[in-house]
């Protein structure tokens, strides 16, 4: 506060003053959590009115706290960039970390002419807010994926709502690499990316242009000029080469290669033809590992890769093995087991049921917490390392049977699933994925027919009421019968008794003929 009182009095006499870099770093802090309007609110119009080039008079000031424009901030700002790739200080960053670290062996390491490190990659992404916006420092429009000039906007002076739904970006995906010994990790590449975008084919190869732009070597990477941040692999490939087809071809290093001071025939672990030839070390790092979450477009590249190699189309530079981040894994797992009735080994088993082991053991409850049997945090990743130590598992792993009510549910409430709806439930019958319940009433003599699904807490469904003196039930491929007191009823569940024949092709109909 006294650095802002001091340079706010040392403006209105000298406009020319220089503010503080820790004030300047104040309001861009401001305008980055409360945006533009908070910030010129603290600072006031100052001397707006003067004009461009004007005197600025004191006697006319308007401020409430004062501070430096809005031009002042940007020019101190920090550099950024919109655009997508990997970002060419962090990966030099790395690079040199890597260099720093100890605990960690090079996987090839000849003094003064190649010395290359391992390191792992792993990306997440973060939802963005849908929407365009003037961004001006760089004087254009950023939100979508494609960029917004003036040539397009001609082009496209009406645009269509379903295209810039497909080119608006929802999700910023950030790559990190970390060292093995998992000490030290940086971000090195950013993806913005459209809900169109995130397919097999686009994500195989980002994960591929991106390996091979950071397996290039530290020299190469620093000497290749970068676009607004951004090291395209297209700019590099010509300076950082070490293929050779003969290399390749025959799986071993040839007797030129060899000559060279080769040691392997993949690209990713020779030194390149720039600094064989300009006679300096190449340092470099090779890319061990790439894990991501499992969501269905990083699941499928995985698997294209996976293939590729098994193939043999993969290009052999392409060292890493893909596989999903186990925490993404752990969550995923964890969630379903704490919303669904899961079948585990032939049993049924979910995370409400463990809940009811908890309340009535007094070893687990040493064990593990209340808040590891809630899932009351879904992002907590502690509770799924308490609940799979070997201790807890062992005393599981005694029990035969665990009674557990899940009508009423006891844990969580359900508008369906609530105590003193269905007092009298008198008859049970398993379906495939269903339970089915007869809920008697001891007052008019009539019973429902309850539909119970699997889920945590049990979704229950009256599928018919008023059934005169219904006291037992069964189910058979989909079709359930219910005895009354002078006749059987039968419920078609899964429309499996009368055939859509409109809806059914000619070889499905004489299949079912024959059936019969």
């Amino acid at each position: 506060m006294y650095k802002i009182l001091d340079d706010v009095s040392q403006n209105l006499s000298d406009p020319a003053h220089p503010y503080d870099e820790d004030v300047i770093e104040f309001y861009n802090t401001v305008r980055y959590l409360g945006g533009d309007a908070t910030s010129n609110f603290l600072r006031g119009p100052m001397w707006h009115g003067c004009g461009k080039g004007g005197k600025p008079d004191v006697d006319k000031v308007k401020l409430n706290l004062g501070g430096p424009s809005i031009r002042t901030l940007q020019k101190n700002s920090p550099g950024y960039t919109t655009d997508s790739g990997v970002i060419k200080p962090w990966l030099i960053t790395i690079i040199q970390k890597s260099e720093e670290i100890t605990t960690v062996s090079p996987l090839i390491d000849i003094p003064n002419k190649l010395t290359v490190y391992p390191i792992c990659l792993q990306n997440d992404g973060t939802p963005l807010k849908p929407g365009m916006q003037f961004d001006e420092l760089q004087n254009e429009i950023v939100g979508l994926d494609i960029q917004v000039t003036r040539t397009f906007v001609k082009e496209n002076e009406n645009p269509l709502p379903d295209y810039l739904k497909n080119h608006i970006i929802s999700e910023a995906v950030v790559t990190y690499a970390a060292t093995l010994d998992n000490n030290t990790s940086f971000p090195v590449a950013i993806e913005y990316k459209s809900k169109k975008g995130k397919t097999a084919e686009n994500l195989q190869k980002q994960f591929l242009e991106e390996v091979s732009t950071m397996q290039c070597c530290l020299r190469c990477i620093e000497l290749t000029p970068s676009v607004r941040h951004i090291l395209k692999r297209e700019d590099i490939e010509h300076k950082c080469n070490s293929v050779c087809d003969i290399c390749i071809e025959a799986k071993s290093v040839c007797h030129d290669c060899s000559s060279l001071g080769h040691k392997f025939y993949q690209p990713s672990l020779r030194s390149c033809n720039a600094c064989i030839d300009s006679n300096n070390a190449c340092i470099k790092v090779c890319v061990l590992c790439y894990t991501s979450d499992c969501e269905s477009g990083n699941k499928a590249a995985f698997e294209n890769i996976i293939k590729a190699r098994v193939d043999g189309t993969l290009p052999c530079e392409y060292l890493f093995s893909p596989l999903p981040d186990a925490v993404h894994v752990g969550k995923s797992v964890k969630c379903g087991w704490a919303n669904w009735l899961i079948i585990l080994n032939g049993e049924r088993s979910s995370l409400a049921v463990l809940h009811s082991i908890w309340e009535e053991d007094k070893e687990l409850r040493k064990l593990l917490t209340r808040e590891c049997v809630q899932n009351r945090d879904r992002m907590n990743v502690d509770s799924i390392l308490h609940i799979t130590k070997p201790e807890v598992l062992d005393i599981l792993q005694e029990l035969d049977l665990v009674v557990h009510t899940i009508v009423p549910d006891k844990y969580r409430l359900c508008d369906t699933n609530k105590a003193g709806q269905y007092p009298h439930p008198i008859a049970v019958a398993a379906g495939k994925t269903r339970l089915y319940v007869l809920d008697y009433n001891n007052t008019t003599k009539e019973s429902r027919l309850l539909e119970v699904k699997p889920h945590t807490p049990a979704d229950v469904t009256v599928i018919k009421e008023h059934l005169p003196a219904a006291k037992s039930l069964a189910h058979q491929d989909g079709v359930v019968f219910v005895t009354c007191s002078s006749k059987i009823l039968v419920f078609d569940i899964e429309n499996c008794l009368k055939l859509p024949v409109k809806k059914m092709k000619k070889a499905e109909l004489v299949d079912e003929l024959k059936k019969r």
